[in-house]
């Protein structure tokens, strides 16, 4: 009735087209606010209405669950509080600080408890399970929270793009090495599936060799958006850095610095394994989860890391890019044809069709190894010492630390460590062989038998050990000692017999 009087006025002359639209506005925001909700209560049901919600069983008891809500347009769950609260802000204009919390406490105490299935990944508009192979239809009952951008292709083939072919270009850039380019394929499965291995991928190299174009691939086929960018270098750094990782499928870090330390390897082993971790963004109570995602690290050394030197071994895999290319790069690979849909498509139908395997490449084994002999002299020590050359059947620990100071002299390293520190860390870095044992010199001798220290004197030792039984008054009484048994020597009689 209103809206037809203002009509006549305005044919009247008595009211303006403007006014006209002016009055309509002001009613229609006067229908708004009176359809709009203006409690928490009242914002959480009509949240409720248009949008899925769970909480996150936490690790921990006693702990917050994190509240998700399931997003259409991704097929994924996300913990999103920020979009969360500006979607308040639409409903309720006016809201407070307080009462959009309010809004989402009534939300979590309402929404059910639920664990993320870390079997899948939504691999474009599909949710993929890495424990059956196969692809099934997006639905909110699966909780998954991993996402892919590149969608699976079955009818996907390799493509040739001006003579470039990507499987040639990727096993070009290992020179050739089939052991390299399959780990490759594997760097790129994980990605995409989560099926990481438990490994910490890290791409090592020069520049100039395709390492920052390969990891540039990695990012085109799981999305910017999926990607967390974060040096494990600076993982400890903040209590507040696990808090970016959430919602991301792959976590890159680029260019870390040759020479940067690791003092704690815990927490990057954590990210690997899928281990419980503490997630804390500022203002929020911490939580415990784990998180399912691929670490992918780069540098063209490798950063000093104060752990067992075992667990960095069955934790890294080292990817080194060891063709160096001369004259002009063709930078259409990285600026046009690994941004191709067809090429990205391919690559991901063929990782995913790759049965997953641990490569552990030998050129990756050396380049760890060497890494650890510059890090620590000790490992360094082992590996020139303890080799199955040695002679003798016993070695004591008194001669081992008389070879180690010659060792330190030799090679001008500063460094001072104890008789019983370098025997504990001895034992820790053991070759196949060797095991710590005790043994006793017998009445009447100077030295242990199977003992043959003139023999096993390596060039950088001095020749004048001596044991303090040189004396036959020294020898009256047996003497025990702790060394190191050698079984090599066993070992070679029972191979020529």
């Amino acid at each position: 009735m209103a809206d037809s009087k203002h009509l006549e006025n305005v044919k009247a002359g008595r009211l303006t087209e403007v006014q006209h639209e002016e009055l309509a506005k002001e009613k229609g925001q006067e229908a708004s606010e009176k359809a709009l909700p203006k409690t928490p209560l009242g914002v959480a049901i009509m949240l409720k209405h248009y949008l899925r919600f769970i909480r996150v069983k936490p690790e921990a008891q006693g702990q917050k669950a994190p509240l998700y809500f399931f997003h259409p347009d991704h097929g994924v769950w996300l913990e999103d509080n920020e979009f969360l609260q500006d979607l308040i802000s639409v409903i309720f204009p006016n809201a407070t600080e307080k009462q959009a919390f309010d809004t989402l406490y009534k939300i979590a105490r309402q929404s059910q408890l639920k664990e993320i299935q870390r079997e899948y990944t939504v691999i474009g508009n599909r949710l993929y399970n890495y424990k059956t192979g196969r692809f099934e239809e997006l639905t909110p009952d699966i909780t998954v929270t991993r996402k892919i951008k590149t969608s699976y292709n079955k009818k996907a083939k390799e493509p040739t793009i001006k003579g470039w072919k990507p499987t040639t270009w990727l096993l070009e850039l290992f020179d050739g090495d089939t052991e390299l380019y399959n780990l490759a394929i594997q760097i790129i499965k994980a990605s995409i599936t989560g099926q990481s291995l438990q490994k910490i991928f890290w791409l090592f190299g020069e520049g100039g060799t395709g390492k920052g174009t390969f990891q540039q691939l990695l990012i085109n086929l799981v999305g910017m958006d999926n990607v967390a960018s974060l040096k494990i270098t600076e993982l400890a750094k903040s209590r507040f850095t696990t808090s970016i990782l959430l919602g991301k499928s792959i976590v890159i870090g680029d260019d870390i610095q040759k020479d940067a330390v690791i003092k704690d390897t815990s927490d990057i082993f954590s990210l690997a394994t899928g281990d419980i971790m503490t997630i804390e963004d500022k203002g929020k109570r911490p939580y415990s989860i784990r998180l399912n995602m691929t670490v992918v690290q780069s540098s063209n050394g490798l950063p000093r890391m104060n752990g067992d030197k075992s667990a960095i071994d069955r934790r890294f895999r080292i990817l080194p890019f060891t063709k160096v290319f001369k004259g002009k790069p063709n930078k259409a690979i990285r600026n046009d044809y690994i941004n191709r849909k067809e090429v990205l498509e391919y690559l991901l139908k063929l990782a995913i069709e790759t049965p997953i395997t641990d490569i552990n490449p030998k050129t990756s084994i050396e380049i760890l190894e060497e890494h650890h002999k510059e890090m620590n002299p000790v490992i360094d020590f082992v590996s020139k010492f303890f080799t199955d050359e040695l002679t003798s059947e016993f070695i004591p620990n008194s001669f081992v630390y008389h070879v180690w100071k010659g060792f330190l002299e030799y090679y001008d390293i500063k460094q001072i460590k104890s008789e019983r520190g370098l025997h504990k860390e001895i034992k820790s870095n053991l070759p196949e062989g060797f095991e710590a044992g005790q043994k006793v010199i017998p009445v009447g001798r100077q030295l242990h038998t199977g003992f043959y220290p003139k023999e096993d004197l390596p060039p950088f030792a001095s020749a004048s050990y001596a044991n303090g039984r040189a004396s036959p008054e020294k020898q009256k009484k047996p003497k025990n000692e702790r060394g190191y048994y050698n079984h090599w020597p066993a070992h070679k009689n029972q191979k020529k017999t």
